[in-house]
C-alpha cells in the first residue's frame, strides 16, 4: 500500500516514516513539506497512492485548502487529516473539505495502521480517541454533511468549466499566480488572465473578492483556526 506524508514539521515526518517503518505491507512513496509542494509532486507521480497524510496547519496551502483542491483533480488519493487540533468544528470543516479519516499526531503510532486500512477500503474514519467525545450519531451526521455538501452541482450553478473551479479554489488561498500558474501548467501572466475573465463573468472586483465568493458559495474550502479550540467538544 503506499502511502504519502504532507507536513511541514520535519521530525513530524521522519516520526510518521518510523512508525509506519514497522508495517512492511506500508510504502512510503514520498514526502512533501506544504500543500502546494504535495501537488506538483502528485501531478508528477505515475504510480498509484493509496492513502495521503495531511497536516491541517500548513502555508501557503492549509491542509483542508490542499485535500480539497487534490479532490477536484482526476488522482483522488484517500486522505488522513493528521493534526495536533482535537475539536468537533475542525473535524466536521475536514471532512467537508474532503478528508476520508482524521487521526491526531500525539496518537499516531496506535491509530495511523487502522486508519490507513479503513480509507484505502472506502470507509471513514475517526480517531477512536475522538470517539469518546463525538459519538456514531454526531459522526454519521459529519458524514452525510460531506457528501450533501460533495454532491451540489457547482459546476452547473455558477457556468463554470472544471478548469475555471480548480483555479477558483488554487485562487483562494495564499499561492500567489506564479505557483497557481506551475500547478496548472500555464504562464504567470496566463493565470492573471484566468482571473480578468473570471472576474468579469463573475462580477467581482478584486482577487480578494473572488476568494470571498468562492468561500461563501463552496468553491473553496479552507481550515478554520480561528474558531478551533483543543477543548470544544459538543458533549
Amino acid at each position: 500500500m503506499t502511502v504519502v506524508i504532507v507536513d511541514d514539521d520535519i521530525r513530524c515526518i521522519k516520526r510518521t516514516i518510523e512508525y509506519l517503518s514497522k508495517h512492511p505491507h506500508i510504502n512510503i512513496l514520498f514526502t512533501a513539506t506544504d500543500g502546494h509542494d504535495f501537488l506538483l509532486k502528485l501531478q508528477k507521480e505515475r504510480q498509484k497512492i493509496d492513502v495521503v497524510l495531511m497536516d491541517i496547519g500548513m502555508r501557503p496551502m492549509d491542509g483542508c485548502a490542499t485535500t480539497y483542491v487534490t479532490k477536484l483533480m482526476d488522482v483522488q488519493p484517500k486522505i488522513i487529516a493528521y493534526t495536533t487540533y482535537n475539536d468537533y468544528e475542525m473535524v466536521r470543516n475536514c471532512f467537508l473539505c474532503g478528508v476520508d479519516g482524521f487521526v491526531m499526531k500525539p496518537f499516531a503510532e496506535q491509530e495511523l495502521p487502522a486508519a490507513i486500512e479503513h480509507v484505502a477500503k472506502g470507509s471513514h474514519y475517526l480517531d477512536s480517541n475522538l470517539r469518546l467525545k463525538i459519538n456514531e450519531t454526531l459522526f454519521e451526521k459529519v458524514i452525510h454533511d460531506k457528501q450533501s455538501f460533495w454532491n451540489k452541482p457547482f459546476e452547473i450553478d455558477f457556468k463554470l468549466t472544471k478548469r475555471e473551479r480548480l483555479f477558483i479554489a488554487l485562487a483562494s488561498t495564499s499561492l500567489v499566480y506564479k505557483e497557481i500558474g506551475d500547478l496548472m501548467h500555464v504562464e504567470e501572466a496566463t493565470a492573471q488572465q484566468m482571473y480578468n475573465r473570471l472576474a468579469k463573468k463573475l462580477g467581482l472586483r478584486s482577487i480578494k473578492d473572488l476568494a470571498l465568493f468562492a468561500l461563501q458559495n463552496g468553491l473553496a474550502m479552507q481550515a478554520n483556526f480561528l474558531f478551533s479550540h483543543r477543548n470544544n467538544m459538543p458533549y
